[in-house]
Order: structure tokens, then sequence, then C-alpha cells
């Protein structure tokens, strides 16, 4: 929801108020997962990531998260809303500011100064805001990690969107920084592509496909993109993440 914060002399700000759906609330691990996600998110200093700014309770909807509200429309939105890949400059301008995020993401501290080694583990076209202010901020932390965390996700519980997800959350391993960098990677060959990289009828097919079948080069399918693009999208998409 909009939101307004009130304060003296007539002081108000526009925000973002982020509640669960009643259901989800009266369950522990999305309530858990809820709090983690303003802790983690919290800790993130970056323009390129939506500012979590509070975590309050209201006696008739329960935990809410006060955010930065971003006026604009999610990537998925805008690439779908097109006929055709995006323009080459704005395309190059939306995916560096998002990797910009992502890495400021993965360079968070705590408070003492330790790193949180936090993982997004759900980097997508969803969770990528263009503002009309023509900033790209990551959003949604609701599936984040951080290797010290004691709400980690058990070994073997796939989090996040599938088509996005790195060949070692498939597999049930626990993810990292790299796997970030894999979605990432899906995540640049779609913009510059103006297509999906990995589409199937179902989801076996779909894994299949993510963890067996060759990766097209992104100027075998678009011949007009050049190469140093094609090479980048290659090394974020390697499958082995020791290599990536």
């Amino acid at each position: 929801y909009a939101a307004r914060v009130l304060g003296v002399e007539s002081f108000a700000k526009l925000v973002a108020r982020k509640v669960m759906l009643p259901h989800l609330s009266r369950d522990p691990k999305f309530v858990r997962m809820f709090v983690e996600e303003a802790r983690l998110a919290g800790n993130i200093e970056s323009a390129h990531v939506v500012a979590t700014l509070d975590l309050g309770r209201d006696e008739h909807e329960g935990l809410y998260q006060v955010m930065e509200l971003v006026l604009g429309a999610s990537l998925r939105q805008l690439l779908d809303a097109s006929e055709s890949p995006l323009p080459r400059l704005a395309a190059l301008n939306i995916l560096a500011e998002l990797a910009r995020g992502l890495a400021d993401a993965h360079a968070a501290r705590g408070d003492g100064g330790a790193p949180l080694g936090l993982v997004h583990r759900d980097v997508s076209p969803h969770n990528v805001l263009v503002g009309v202010d023509g900033r790209t901020r990551l959003s949604d932390f609701g599936v984040a990690r951080a290797a010290a965390s004691a709400a980690a996700t058990e070994s073997g519980e796939l989090k996040g969107k599938l088509a996005y997800s790195a060949p070692e959350q498939l597999r049930g391993e626990v993810a990292d920084e790299r796997s970030d960098v894999f979605a990432l990677g899906v995540v640049c060959w779609e913009v510059l592509a103006g297509a999906r990289l990995f589409t199937a009828e179902n989801p076996l097919a779909l894994v299949d496909m993510m963890v067996r079948r060759p990766i097209p080069r992104l100027d075998q399918v678009r011949p007009g993109r050049d190469g140093s693009l094609a090479d980048l999208c290659e090394s974020m998409l390697v499958r082995e993440r020791s290599a990536r």
C-alpha cells in the first residue's frame, strides 16, 4: 500500500507499507521470513536497492514493513509490454544499475561491521523496479539468506522463481553469491534478447533444459548484439559455479 509518514510541523513523506496476506500472517514460518527480510534488507545501503525503513506491528494487521515508495514499473512489465528488445542504451543502463544494487546487497554488513554474506536468491525481472525517475532498484528480499542467519533455508528447499534459479539451487544445494550471478545472467540475456531464455511445458522439462541442454549465446539469438555482451552473459551462465 502507499502510505504517509507524519511528523511534527506538518512533515509528511510518502512510503510503501508492505503487509502479509492474512492467511500467511498466521503461519510462523512466513512470519519469520517477513521479519528476516526486514532485518537483512535494512542493512543494505544502495541507491539501487529498494530501501527498507522500518518494521512495525499493527494491532489489526500485524507486522508490516515501511519501505521506499517507487513509482514506476517492474522490469517484467516493461519486457512484456515491449514487442522487441528494449532500446540498447536503456537496457544497458537498467542492467548496470541492477548489477550495482546486487553487488551492494552482497557487500552489506551488520551493525558490528561483519559481512552478512547476503544472498538474494530471487533475482528476476519481477523483482526489479524501474522508477519514473530513471533509476533501477532491486526489490523483494523475502527469500534472501544471510550466511549466519538462524532462519537460513534448509538444504534441499528451493526458493525463488524456477526459470531464474542456478543449477546448484535446482540440485538442492545452498545458494551463494554466485547463484545470484547466474540469475543476473538470465535477466541480462532476456533483456538483451527480448525473449525468455528457459521455457518449457512443465517444471520437469524446464529443469532438464536448465541443467542439461546447451545455453544459446546471445549473439546467436540476436546477431546484432556485439560479442562482448554475449561473452558477458555466457560468463554468468556457466553451470559450474566454481567457474562462474
